[in-house]
């Protein structure tokens, strides 16, 4: 469900504002595209939102995957992953590197799935075919208990308990922010 987002647009040379509407996935893109100031935007602000919802082919909503490395990362920050990550963007602007940071005494550290499910990642994605992916294969191998499945035989990455100051790479296109990362109710459940 998208919805239909109206900004002002202040005009250079004139005193009269024009208005632009944009339907978004998440009102939270546009603050990480550009800088909204009581619900105006400049001209070339509009030209960076149209550019970001073209980006994946359709113009018609803005979605997660229209948004590159920087404003994927804006955006994690503006709903406050920083509270549990220390994150930032590889070289290449690839992968989130994504180191966790220490927990208060009532919260558990985060184990993969709770990594997958803050960021977003469908399953599958780190582990494939047993074969570990994006450099994460010494983290998670040392993180993981063997035969920690139910049936004993296989082993449940996702189990994986992360401890502060691990870190681990996530390719940016597998990332779907919807909202805050899971929080003390998140990581018990």
């Amino acid at each position: 469900m998208s919805d239909l987002v109206t900004l002002n647009v202040a005009a250079k040379n004139s005193k009269t504002n024009r208005t632009f509407s944009v339907q978004v996935e998440n009102k939270n893109f546009i603050n990480s595209i550009v800088t909204v100031k009581n619900g105006t935007i400049t001209e070339s602000d509009v030209k960076k939102i149209q550019q970001a919802a073209g980006r994946s082919g359709d113009y018609g909503v803005l979605e997660n995957c229209d948004l590159n490395a920087d404003e994927k990362l804006n955006l994690a920050l503006a709903n406050k992953y920083s509270k549990y990550y220390d994150i930032s963007l590889s070289n290449d602007k690839k992968y989130f590197v994504v180191t966790v940071k220490e927990t208060p005494w009532y919260m558990s550290n985060p184990d993969l799935g709770v990594i997958k499910s803050d960021f977003g990642i469908r399953p599958n994605v780190f582990v494939q075919k047993g074969e570990i992916k994006y450099g994460n294969e010494e983290l998670i191998n040392k993180r993981t208990e063997p035969g920690s499945t139910p049936d004993g035989r296989n082993t449940d990455y996702d189990a994986a308990k992360l401890l502060p100051g691990d870190t681990i790479n996530i390719p940016v296109n597998e990332i779907q922010i919807t909202g805050s990362p899971a929080g003390v109710l998140g990581r018990l459940f």
